[in-house]
């Protein structure tokens, strides 16, 4: 399967000095990924699987902002 995806595009491993593939951590994440959405149930089960993960991302976001108003209110008032 790894040389199907890398077939595809969607694999770009580098090659050691003896031509073998050598896949790191970038490979890894996106074989998990396909194996994800893969074997994911209906197409409605990953569309709500992947808004609940937006929405998650969203919220880290407000409060992620949130926390640097506050951090630099407070630093500006310091200075």
């Amino acid at each position: 399967m790894l040389r199907y995806y890398e077939g595809e595009g969607l694999l770009a491993p580098q090659r050691t000095d003896a031509g073998y593939r050598d896949y790191g951590p970038e490979e890894e994440q996106t074989v998990r990924q396909i194996k994800m959405l893969g074997a994911a149930a209906p197409c409605n089960e990953l569309r709500r699987i992947l808004a609940q993960q937006v929405g998650l991302i969203d919220e880290r976001i407000e409060t992620l902002s949130q926390s640097r108003t506050i951090l630099a209110g407070y630093l500006a008032s310091v200075n």
